[in-house]
């Protein structure tokens, strides 16, 4: 099997337990490919389902392409983010990474910290597309983390990042991350989008 693509957004019904037993069921598919998922407003869904997402990803060896949307599950904290980072650092064939924590009201720099210094650990990653969407815990330091993580990636093209209504970054720090990585010698295109103050 070469892809997984499947939306589970605002679906009321689905619990840790579920997503446990869809993660254990992906261990064995070895030769996977690209894997997406959408759990968007699930309310239900708490760190224990990245926990256990986490351990399946870090199984699948050859993964090129990794999209996970968890934005506005709101039990979801640092724990849960530090995690799902931990298992993407393995992955040496990783191209492309797309992860969605929007309106999490429990995600903090210290997650972000961590996600920052296992993205720079990706020796092949092409393209990286972050949303943080309102997440009022996120601060000024998320973005310096962010900016010395990514100029380590040498082979990073292309670069998306959502802070938009993160109260506490400021805007005149978005601009020199802007600034600074317009310097990375092979990065093609950068998106950084934020109503800051």
């Amino acid at each position: 099997m070469q892809l997984i693509d499947l939306n589970f957004a605002a679906c009321s019904s689905i619990s840790d337990d579920g997503v446990s037993t869809l993660s254990e069921s992906f261990k064995s598919l070895d030769s996977l490919r690209s894997l997406h998922l959408n759990f968007q407003k699930c309310q239900n869904l708490k760190d224990e389902s990245l926990k256990a997402l986490g351990g399946s990803l870090e199984r699948l060896s050859l993964l090129r392409s990794v999209s996970l949307s968890f934005g506005g599950c709101n039990e979801i904290t640092d724990m849960g983010l530090i995690k799902i980072s931990e298992s993407l650092q393995g992955l040496s064939f990783l191209q492309t990474i797309s992860l969605d924590f929007s309106k999490m009201m429990r995600v903090t720099d210290k997650g972000m910290n961590t996600l920052g210094k296992c993205l720079s650990r990706l020796g092949s990653i092409v393209s990286i597309h972050l949303e943080f969407y309102a997440c009022r815990e996120i601060t000024n330091e998320c973005v310096e983390i962010l900016r010395a993580q990514i100029q380590k990636i040498s082979s990073l093209r292309s670069f998306e990042l959502d802070l938009r209504y993160c109260t506490g970054v400021r805007m005149k720090d978005v601009f020199l991350f802007k600034e600074n990585i317009k310097n990375h010698r092979s990065l093609q295109y950068i998106e950084i989008q934020c109503h800051c103050y």
